[in-house]
């Protein structure tokens, strides 16, 4: 892939409202998948369970970087910062939904609950290291930099693989 195109591709990434929250909700959903479904025997149970949670999850982003606007002296009114901080947040929703559908489609194709999440939080391992590459492409990192970028990227979503095994 020439330099131009990676730095497209990663430009991508940047357009995103917040890429940094877009990876936190691929995160959350990757380890709310691996450990509800360590114990859980229903596929739907697993998917409203990391939904709920990754809501919670941008819930509180929603607020905590509403009040964080106050005390930085914006004199909006409550619900128009909640409503402009909910817009900006949904990289987090953004982020952590393909792989609750990646889990319920792999569910609907016949694996169980366990390898349905297993199928999930690799994908998302794939997802933290692809961004991990272009996010290093971006900076400028060429051959081994940008290789070892994107593997450091992707130890985030190994530690909730082992998380997953230490479960079971």
């Amino acid at each position: 892939m020439s330099e131009t195109r990676d730095r497209r591709s990663a430009g991508g990434l940047a357009h995103v409202a917040d890429p940094a929250a877009l990876l936190y909700g691929a995160l959350i959903a990757a380890s709310v998948l691996a450990t509800a479904s360590a114990h859980a025997e229903a596929y739907t149970h697993v998917a409203v369970a990391t939904t709920f949670v990754l809501g919670v999850y941008w819930l509180a982003h929603v607020y905590v970087e509403s009040q964080s606007l106050q005390l930085s002296g914006d004199g909006r009114r409550y619900l128009h910062r909640l409503g402009h901080t909910a817009r900006g947040e949904l990289s987090i929703i953004q982020g952590g939904l393909p792989a609750i559908v990646v889990f319920v489609v792999a569910d609907r194709a016949g694996l169980s609950v366990g390898s349905a999440a297993a199928v999930a939080v690799y994908f998302s391992v794939a997802v933290l290291v692809g961004a991990g590459y272009l996010t290093a492409r971006a900076a400028g990192r060429q051959g081994w930099a940008a290789v070892l970028d994107s593997a450091a990227a992707g130890l985030f979503g190994v530690l909730v693989i082992v998380a997953k095994a230490l479960l079971h």
